[in-house]
C-alpha cells in the first residue's frame, strides 16, 4: 500500500492545526518532510513546498496521549 502524501495546507485543512504551528513543527523537526521547488529566493522567504507522509502528522499528533480514566483503572487493577 502506498503511503499518501499531503501538503501542509492539506493537513491544516484535514485536522484543524494552524498553519504556523505546523510551519514551527518543520522548523524543528519534530516529523519527517519534504521540501519541494526552487530553492529559498532570499533568507527571509523559503517558496519551497512542503509534503509530509500523512501516517507520518498521525504518528506525531498521538505520541503524547493522555490515558483515558478506566484505562488507569484497568492497569493500576493488574497485579504487578
Amino acid at each position: 500500500m502506498a503511503k499518501e502524501v499531503k501538503s501542509l495546507k492539506q493537513i491544516h485543512e484535514e485536522f484543524d492545526l494552524s498553519p504556523s504551528r505546523l510551519h514551527k513543527a518543520t522548523m524543528l523537526n519534530e516529523f519527517p518532510f519534504f521540501r519541494l521547488g526552487s530553492q529559498k529566493v532570499d533568507a527571509k522567504k523559503d517558496t519551497r513546498k512542503i509534503f509530509v507522509f500523512r501516517d507520518d502528522i498521525i504518528k506525531w499528533l498521538t505520541q503524547n496521549r493522555v490515558p483515558s480514566k478506566s484505562e488507569i483503572e484497568a492497569q493500576s487493577a493488574i497485579p504487578a
